[in-house]
């Protein structure tokens, strides 16, 4: 038999005579973060070797994923419930986390540019009918499109898919008409915020949800690994933000050569999107090298995959976030970039990850220096990356793929390395 607990039972049980039964073969304990998994791990595992710790993602990718039953073994006997019982302990505890952390930061980061929200989610959703609806995404249409096969997308996944969620039918962009007259009976509907208890009508709900919860459009992840639940692993607006913990440490390691760069977890960028993740070099690729950081993202294959338009086409924006709290006007970083389609970067994933593509020269070290008050605090760094939708790619402005020596590692790799597959 085992056992799947979460942190927080497990340091209330730790003295519990069941570890001493001989029916329990092991308890698997359910960490927040990879940092809370190295240290329980460093802990625990001298005294008893029953306990085995992991991460949130872990229990997510279960059983989805055939090669992770190397981890969880016995866990095939616990039924759903289990599992989303576990989940909602998480939610519960993290959803304070995500809003603290956005409430600190939002100040900071309404002064940059946003993106439109393309789809809404909502409490009473099942009080709207599908022509409502996006067929891909599953939130409410903000502008709802008709395809030539009468299903219905918003712009968002109109612009990222290459065929129609229900029939497959390959979108043509000159068949498709923007519906006015069911916007304008959209715009009536009594409507409930996903994230709160405000309820009106839907046209005001757009510039009530993106005021009061940016928490919940913007994807959060830290250093490599998620913030949330299963629905935070995906971007409502194509926007991520990364925390990333212990700059000294990692700067020092990344100048003495200990570290060469650090991947951020994946994320899907919107619902039943690319899914994507972020490569850093804190002291710079060959290029940047000791006068820049270097930022680039890094395709891998998803699940929807088979359904999105290639080559990836969106522009990218990468931008250092000021925490400073004692000015009114930030002064953040930013550099972005078009992906180049013609280079492999940006075609369909067929092996586990496509080649990194971004900015070695991305972030100024002297700047960060000079500035280090406004860009870290509490020893951590917020990154803001954003993509945004456009028909046409410009031929200045590309990116480049990394000037280092050829790398063998990739996400997947720092992955099997954090849970010790």
């Amino acid at each position: 038999m085992c056992l799947m607990i979460t942190l927080d039972c497990f340091e209330c049980l730790k003295n519990d005579p069941v570890f001493h039964f001989p029916q329990v073969k092991y308890i698997s304990v359910i960490c927040d973060t990879i940092d809370d998994v190295n240290e329980m791990r460093r802990r625990v595992t001298p005294i008893t070797d029953k306990a085995k710790f992991y991460t949130i993602d872990d229990l997510l990718k279960w059983p989805r994923e055939p090669e992770l039953d190397v981890i969880f073994g016995s866990l095939c006997s616990f039924d759903q419930s289990i599992k989303e019982a576990i989940l909602s302990l998480n939610k519960d505890r993290l959803d304070p986390t995500r809003r603290t952390i956005f409430n600190r930061l939002s100040f900071a980061l309404n002064q940059l540019p946003t993106n439109p929200l393309h789809g809404l989610p909502v409490k009473n959703i099942n009080d709207f009918t599908s022509n409502f609806i996006c067929q891909s995404c599953a939130l409410i249409n903000e502008k709802p499109y008709q395809l030539e096969c009468e299903h219905y997308l918003c712009e968002g996944c109109l612009n990222t898919r290459e065929s129609c969620a229900i029939c497959q039918t390959t979108i043509s962009h000159n068949k498709v008409s923007f519906d006015s007259e069911l916007q304008i009976k959209l715009y009536s509907k009594p409507t409930e915020c996903f994230g709160c208890e405000w309820k009106g009508k839907f046209k005001e709900y757009s510039e009530h949800f993106k005021q009061n919860h940016l928490n919940l459009i913007t994807c959060l992840i830290e250093n490599q690994q998620a913030i949330g639940n299963v629905y935070d692993f995906s971007s409502l607006n194509g926007t991520c933000l990364w925390k990333i913990l212990n700059i000294d440490q990692m700067l020092n390691k990344a100048i003495s050569g200990e570290i060469n760069s650090i991947y951020s977890p994946p994320f899907y960028l919107y619902r039943h999107g690319y899914k994507i993740c972020f490569r850093l070099y804190f002291n710079g690729d060959q290029k940047g090298r000791n006068t820049h950081m270097s930022m680039f993202l890094v395709l891998m294959p998803g699940e929807y995959d088979e359904d999105l338009r290639w080559p990836f086409s969106l522009k990218v924006t990468f931008s250092l976030i000021d925490q400073s709290i004692e000015h009114d006007e930030k002064h953040h970083i930013s550099q972005f970039c078009w992906p180049d389609t013609e280079k492999i970067c940006f075609g369909y994933p067929k092996l586990s990850w496509n080649l990194p593509y971004g900015i070695s020269q991305c972030f100024s070290l002297q700047e960060l220096k000079k500035n280090q008050n406004k860009f870290i605090h509490d020893d951590t760094m917020f990154f803001r990356i954003q993509f945004e939708i456009s028909t046409e790619i410009p031929t200045n402005g590309l990116g480049e793929k990394p000037s280092d020596q050829p790398h063998t590692g990739g996400p997947d790799d720092e992955l099997s390395r954090l849970i010790g597959i």
